[in-house]
């Protein structure tokens, strides 16, 4: 081992809090450290729509035209949602009227003729069934 007088410099004596407090923010002693900053962004279920996309597009903008957009984007997102349950409520109605359309056409088919007469055993009663498609 080499003593500090037999260096050919003297080494200045050091301050290791005032080195800390100077390298503290993104540095150590062999200069500034790299930053590795990772964002992902995952859209739990549902589907990816326009307004998913487009705001995750508007976040990625600097700062005047993220700011922008995304109030264009809410802005439109009320519009959407309103013109969104219009036309599922439309469809729903088609639906409806489907329904009553196919019970009007079943309605409307010959039922069978039932007849209930008395019989000669007390509490029992004879019931005749006649198809509609059969009667002369």
């Amino acid at each position: 081992m080499t003593s500090e007088d037999d260096l050919p410099y003297q080494p200045v004596p050091r301050d290791r809090n005032a080195e800390r407090a100077r390298y503290k923010k993104n540095f150590d002693s062999r200069g500034p450290l790299k930053q590795l900053k990772v964002e992902f962004r995952k859209q739990w279920g549902g589907e990816d729509n326009w307004y998913t996309k487009s705001k995750r597009w508007a976040n990625k903008q600097i700062f005047p035209i993220n700011h922008l957009s995304l109030g264009l984007i809410e802005w439109l997102w009320g519009y959407w949602v309103e013109a969104k349950v219009k036309m599922t409520m439309d469809d729903v109605d088609n639906q409806a009227e489907a329904i009553v359309d196919l019970w009007e056409e079943e309605d409307a088919q010959p039922k069978p003729e039932i007849i209930i007469t008395p019989s000669e055993v007390e509490g029992l009663d004879t019931i005749e069934i006649k198809s509609p498609w059969q009667r002369k």
